[in-house]
């Protein structure tokens, strides 16, 4: 079986930073108001590591999944302080919470998520993910340390020492 997921994705960037780890990039010149620069990147092919690059490289995940049972790849965004925005199924639902921005102090939730598998409802919450990062960037960067300083309650030791427990509990009901 061969598998080949395109990775497509758009960042800011300084014109100083080296960007020759990017196997192949479409740069556009800054504008007269800024230093950055615009890189519009695709990669085709499959490698572990270049999907945790990936991920961890970007501000938002989008993984608009018609079915998911469980999702590691927003689980891997959260520690890495990738915002995940996603389509509400499966494990996705399970893991990201929806950011709810008054919430006080700074906001509550880890992602975004849209309940439609349908076009209108992934543009009207990418909308509100690229709204609260342009325009609101303490709450995005408060959003993405959540995600990271969640991660020990998604720690896999915590889980198998649950399992464990029911699996004690289990065998004594015989």
């Amino acid at each position: 079986m061969s598998f080949f997921p395109h990775f497509f994705f758009i960042r800011r960037k300084s014109k100083t930073t080296n960007n020759s780890f990017l196997p192949f990039s479409s740069f556009h010149p800054p504008s007269s108001s800024t230093s950055e620069t615009t890189i519009i990147t695709s990669w085709v092919g499959f490698s572990i590591a270049m999907a945790h690059r990936a991920t961890a490289a970007g501000d938002v995940l989008l993984m608009p999944s018609r079915f998911e049972p469980c999702g590691l790849n927003q689980l891997y965004a959260l520690n890495y302080g990738t915002v995940p925005l996603v389509h509400a199924v499966g494990g996705l639902r399970d893991t990201v919470v929806p950011y709810d921005p008054f919430a006080k102090p700074d906001g509550a939730g880890n992602g975004w998520l849209f309940d439609r598998a349908d076009g209108g409802a992934l543009r009207d919450a990418a909308s509100h993910a690229l709204r609260t990062y342009g325009d609101f960037r303490e709450s995005f960067d408060a959003l993405a340390r959540r995600g990271m300083e969640a991660a020990p309650e998604r720690d896999w030791g915590a889980a198998a020492e649950a399992y464990e427990n029911v699996l004690n509990e289990a065998k004594y009901v015989w």
